[in-house]
């Protein structure tokens, strides 16, 4: 869909998915759901609410490295990949 240029079912999507990995506690589905919400709403045009879920799946990814105490959790090339363009897009963080 966002390949598409079909970004208003695309959100729809992508809110489902999202509510339903933070009703489960699942953080790396929520983060990997907050990347593709940012880039559909910075593809729409709406940059300030694409970078706060830049923000966010980059802040979730943090969390994860931190509680795994490894390095090897940001070797995956999903999140890896997600980190890096999270930074690149996403609010400065304090």
């Amino acid at each position: 869909m966002i390949n598409a240029k079909d970004y208003a079912p695309a959100k729809r999507e992508l809110d489902s998915s999202l509510r339903a990995s933070e009703k489960l506690g699942l953080q790396a589905s929520t983060a990997k759901s907050h990347f593709p919400m940012g880039e559909t709403l910075r593809l729409s045009g709406n940059q300030a609410d694409a970078a706060l879920q830049y923000a966010e799946a980059h802040r979730i990814l943090d969390v994860i490295h931190k509680e795994a105490h490894t390095d090897d959790v940001m070797k995956r090339g999903d999140l890896a990949a997600i980190y890096a363009n999270s930074a690149k897009w996403g609010m400065p963080r304090s």
